[in-house]
């Protein structure tokens, strides 16, 4: 699996894109309502059935998918999660999902067929009730449950000004709990209100600086931080410098099946197929736009584009990741 992954980047990398990462946003349902989140506050459409997301895996093996990443919303809310990643994994590709983890015993549902899993955790007990309004130790049961099925895990750790001296806390604590951990830095999406990026947006740059500082010297002495060193003196300056190359890489669908770019749609499955839209006028126009972009601080973007471009360190802290 692991060589198939790698093969998949160095054929996009070497020859015509191909999109390793199959990125679904299974739902935009979600059971919490964190302020610096968007998806819960967009208008929750149709979904596709059990049935359509088959055929899109099965497209999208015969197109070079090698993984499989969902994400919402909150994936868990969906029935048929197991069957989907089921599925995915009959059609030869690893499988991710992204969960805020408040629903354990359905991570302990879906296990059997889960490779990695990513649990969004930005803080210990009052500061995490406060960013995301759940109680903490609901997430810390779905990393255990996932651990005791031998699930590959990492927490996610979106960092603001409300958690600039948790960071440390939650490296030692993803280490007890034999997880990974990666940071990114809090995004101004344009639907969070104006009054909750003053409140959470960083503010306190010599402290921020120095948490980012502390995270690193934690990479250096042993600590699973996941996050490359490069992505993390980029996070640290909160200043982007690469050639992005995501769309080069990853095909992002939506929960009603339309495939999206960071510069708008691109079209619908419900309308042509996966290799159709692939190969489409507006994904080719999305990975031209894409190399004149300034960049963003997305850590799953950065992080692959660079790798993409073959970037020696991020080339050795990826391998390190993938073996586990």
């Amino acid at each position: 699996m692991l060589l198939r992954v790698l093969r998949g980047f160095l054929r996009a990398r070497l020859g015509a894109p191909v999109p390793v990462v199959l990125c679904h946003q299974l739902t935009l349902r979600c059971n919490l309502r964190c302020p610096f989140c968007p998806f819960w506050r967009r208008p929750a459409g149709g979904e596709l059935s059990t049935e359509e997301v088959r055929r899109i895996l099965e497209e999208g093996a015969r197109l070079g998918c090698a993984i499989y990443t969902v994400w919402g919303g909150e994936p868990l809310l969906r029935d048929d999660l197991k069957e989907c990643l089921r599925h995915a994994r009959r059609c030869g590709m690893r499988t991710y999902v992204i969960t805020n983890g408040v629903l354990w015993r359905r991570v302990e549902e879906v296990a059997p067929h889960l490779d990695y899993l990513s649990v969004s955790i930005d803080g210990t007990r009052e500061v995490y009730r406060r960013l995301r309004g759940a109680e903490l130790k609901h997430a810390l049961r779905s990393v255990r449950v996932a651990r005791e099925h031998g699930v590959k895990v990492g927490i996610n750790c979106v960092v603001c000004e409300a958690n600039l001296g948790e960071l440390e806390k939650l490296v030692r604590l993803a280490h007890r709990l034999g997880a990974g951990i990666s940071f990114e830095p809090v995004h101004p999406f344009e639907e969070v209100p104006a009054e909750v990026w003053e409140e959470l947006g960083i503010r306190s740059r010599e402290r921020y600086e120095a948490a980012v500082d502390r995270v690193i010297a934690l990479k250096r002495q042993g600590f699973r931080v996941l996050n490359s060193f490069t992505y993390l003196e980029m996070m640290k300056r909160l200043k982007p410098g690469f050639t992005c190359a995501v769309h080069s890489l990853m095909l992002h669908l939506d929960a009603e099946g339309r495939v999206v770019t960071c510069f708008g749609g691109a079209g619908s499955l419900k309308e042509r197929t996966l290799a159709e839209l692939w190969r489409c006028g507006e994904m080719e126009e999305a990975r031209r736009r894409q190399r004149e972009c300034i960049g963003c601080l997305f850590s799953g973007y950065a992080e692959a584009s660079l790798l993409y471009a073959l970037h020696p360190e991020v080339v050795l802290n990826t391998l390190r990741i993938l073996r586990g």
